[in-house]
């Protein structure tokens, strides 16, 4: 209440001056309220709020006023938006998203994780936000306070001008890049993880590994809260994580005549086209599939063969067309997909990409010779 108090002292001229309101996020009077995450972005994206007590600024973002916990998480995850054709916030989807590929929940609660901005002024674009550099920094402070109040395990900072505008007020002159090419910095500020990537506009529902290596990094923070990570340490656990492993079995590969895919139960898996229209290959559901599937209760990849039609007799004719005297052997979790061969997840991620290697010429010179482009 003090933090907040204080916080609506530095906004409420600001707001009368500028002509805009202002407001934090998430519901900061919240009696249980124990975050493992704060999630910062620079400022909020839309109007709303206005001049008001520090009792009111506690009570977040002017759309959850009166709302109980499943109707917050309804907007948060939920309710569509017209005008951008998503179901619920972005922010808060992807980030969701990225942290079930480490196996944390944190999202499903909202006594678990806090959002808020940098700036509380709400402007439909980030570089709309009309205060000089002095008053950022004033209201950057206040931000930087609630690390103290709230006692994250970590704070995500979402974008390069929020993660610039947290290393000035806090006094930082650099943040370590912890996996190489993936945009994520780190420092260690007051006992606290502080981890920056990108806004999460920058990410694709359609690209997952991007989103699996962050939330790995998330999860792997979370988990180990009370010491400084060494980025070797980190890079060793990531790599032994099933999903990076499939994503690094995949950069191994550097397939050009098959389209890979990483899904969200971490398989690793090729398309071949062999449907041929206008004398080119074309996706259908005659694609023949290689998917390299990991049974983690059982710690082996299993190697399925099978076609997007998902028909037992024709995964049946396909197996017998490339390998004559392999007796087709279905999987226990789809009878209409074919078990090639087991591996053990003791196998290195090199002899793995030889066996998928092998697999997928095979399979490819049965589809050139099938179904020949002429």
């Amino acid at each position: 209440m003090d933090w907040a108090d204080k916080t609506v002292n530095v906004y409420n001229p600001l707001a009368q001056t500028k002509k805009l309101g202002y407001y934090t996020q998430s519901v900061l009077n919240r009696e249980t309220l124990d975050p493992d995450l704060l999630i910062l972005g620079i400022n909020p994206g839309a109007a709303g709020g206005g001049i008001m007590s520090g009792e009111e600024l506690l009570q977040g973002n002017p759309c959850f006023k009166g709302k109980g916990d499943e109707e917050i998480k309804k907007i948060y995850f939920n309710d569509y938006d017209s005008q951008k054709r998503k179901r619920g916030w972005d922010i808060v989807v992807k980030i969701r998203k990225m942290l079930e590929f480490a196996g944390k929940q944190i999202l499903n609660d909202l006594d678990k994780f806090v959002l808020s901005n940098m700036v509380f002024l709400g402007t439909s674009k980030q570089g709309q936000i009309p205060l000089s550099f002095n008053e950022q920094m004033e209201c950057a402070t206040q931000t930087i306070k609630l690390i103290d109040i709230l006692k994250p395990k970590v704070v995500l900072l979402l974008g390069d001008q929020t993660r610039d505008l947290f290393m000035k007020v806090a006094n930082i002159s650099r943040m370590e890049e912890l996996i190489p090419n993936y945009h994520d910095f780190y420092c260690f500020f007051k006992n606290v993880h502080v981890i920056s990537i990108y806004h999460t506009a920058y990410y694709s529902y359609y690209n997952f590994e991007n989103m699996a290596i962050i939330g790995n990094i998330l999860g792997y923070a979370l988990d180990n809260s009370k010491d400084i990570i060494d980025k070797n340490i980190l890079e060793k656990d990531l790599y032994e994580r099933t999903i990076i492993r499939s994503i690094k079995i995949k950069n191994l590969l550097n397939r050009k005549d098959a389209i890979p895919l990483i899904d969200k139960n971490k398989a690793l898996s090729y398309d071949l086209w062999q449907t041929i229209k206008n004398g080119n290959y074309v996706k259908s559901k005659d694609n023949i599939v290689i998917a390299l599937t990991p049974e983690e209760d059982k710690k082996q990849y299993t190697l399925l063969v099978y076609t997007r039609q998902n028909n037992e007799e024709k995964t049946i004719k396909l197996i017998n067309g490339i390998w004559p005297n392999e007796e087709f052997n279905p999987w226990e979790c789809d009878k209409s997909r074919h078990v090639h061969e087991i591996i053990s997840f003791d196998v290195s991620n090199e002899e793995i990409k030889n066996k998928m290697e092998k697999v997928l010429d095979e399979v490819k010179a049965y589809r050139d010779k099938e179904y020949p482009l002429k």
